[in-house]
């Protein structure tokens, strides 16, 4: 619970790499996550796109087309943000049930313009897997970042939905990330 994972700050270290899913996987953050797609659900109504009708249903196809085409996001990143915002303070952090992970909290990440770099990199070679000396040396070109933090702070408290989740978890990415860390400068 809340209280345990923040008295163990003092004896445990918790290190979360970039966008890993499992130290965001609790029933905390599904209730979030629900209550985001809850307000989500209630803006598309708002708007006539809800699809409960077939004219909602139609008005939400064309916005998705008109998006497409001139990138124009049916919802904006502050409006996303806002939603977010408004589901964590919804759901009670105190409950027995939630899970934390312990301690003190220290998140490897990049930024995403990196990760895009990491990815057109890639690309750029054909596509092909990288033997483990062009990803290490991939990594020490590219910055890594690290903030210490606490079991509750935002950034833990919602699933981040990309297609990094999984990959981020594996013990090959944490060792990645640790070893350039290590080798910076």
């Amino acid at each position: 619970n809340k209280q345990a994972a923040l008295a163990s700050s003092s004896f445990i270290t918790t290190i979360v790499n970039n966008s890993d899913v499992i130290p965001r996987c609790s029933l905390n953050n599904l209730e979030v996550m629900l209550e985001c797609l809850s307000n989500i659900q209630a803006e598309l109504k708002e708007r006539g796109m809800d699809c409960s009708d077939f004219k909602s249903s139609k008005a939400f196809v064309a916005k998705l087309k008109e998006s497409k085409k001139d990138g124009t996001p049916m919802m904006t990143s502050e409006e996303a943000l806002e939603i977010l915002m408004k589901a964590q303070e919804m759901v009670s952090k105190d409950e027995l049930k939630n899970l934390y992970v312990p301690g003190k909290v220290i998140i490897m990440y990049d930024k995403w313009l990196d990760r895009k770099k990491r990815r057109d990199m890639k690309e750029e070679k054909g596509g092909v897997e990288k033997d483990d000396d062009d990803e290490n040396n991939d990594s020490q070109k590219l910055p890594i970042y690290c903030v210490e933090t606490n079991p509750i702070t935002p950034t833990l408290c919602g699933l981040d939905i990309n297609k990094d989740l999984i990959n981020d978890h594996l013990t090959d990415s944490y060792h990645k990330r640790l070893d350039a860390l290590m080798t910076k400068d």
